[in-house]
C-alpha cells in the first residue's frame, strides 16, 4: 500500500493478483501438507513422495511461491509504470528459486539422499512448473472418500 501510485483505485487487474495471491498460497499450504503427511508415513520411509500435487511437479511449493510473486506483481500494476517494477521482481524471485536457492539445492539434496529413486522421479515428473497434466505411468491425485455432506437437517 505504501507504493500505490494507481489514482484510480483498484482495477481488475489487482483482483486478479489478490485472488493468483490467495489461491497460491493455498497451493503451497496444500503441497507442503501432502509433503508432511507422506514423510510422516512409516511405510513411505527412504521413497519419494509422488502422490498428489508432486505427481504434477517435481517442486509445486516453489511453483506457488513463485505465483505469489506474480500475485504481487499483479498488486503493484499501475497506469504509471505498467506494472514493470513488479514483473521485474516476479522475474527475479522466479530465477533465484530455480537457478540459484531452491530447486537446484534441493534437488542435489534429494538425489545424494534418495540416489536412482530420485533419478527416476526427476526424470518422470517435470520440474517447478509442471506439465498439464502428470506423466502417464504416475497415478492421479487421489480424492479421499468422504461420507455424505452434513447438512443443516443433520446438525439439529
Amino acid at each position: 500500500l505504501a507504493s500505490w501510485t494507481d489514482p484510480c483505485g483498484v482495477r481488475p487487474v489487482h483482483l486478479l493478483g489478490l485472488a493468483l495471491v490467495a489461491l497460491a498460497m493455498l497451493g503451497e499450504g496444500w503441497a507442503d501438507l501432502q509433503l508432511a503427511r507422506f514423510k510422516r508415513d512409516p511405510a513411505q520411509r527412504g521413497q519419494v513422495c509422488a502422490q498428489g500435487l508432486w505427481a504434477w511437479s517435481r517442486h509445486p511449493n516453489y511453483f506457488c511461491e513463485w505465483l505469489i510473486w506474480v500475485g504481487f506483481a499483479l498488486l503493484s500494476w499501475s497506469p504509471l509504470l505498467l506494472g514493470i517494477p513488479g514483473l521485474l521482481c516476479a522475474a527475479g524471485m522466479y530465477y533465484l528459486l530455480n537457478h540459484v536457492t531452491g530447486v537446484p539445492l534441493t534437488e542435489a539434496q534429494l538425489l545424494a539422499s534418495k540416489g536412482p529413486a530420485y533419478a527416476e522421479y526427476q526424470a518422470k515428473v517435470p520440474g517447478p512448473s509442471g506439465p498439464a497434466r502428470p506423466a502417464a505411468d504416475f497415478q492421479p491425485p487421489r480424492v479421499a472418500k468422504r461420507g455424505p455432506v452434513p447438512t443443516l437437517e443433520s446438525c439439529r
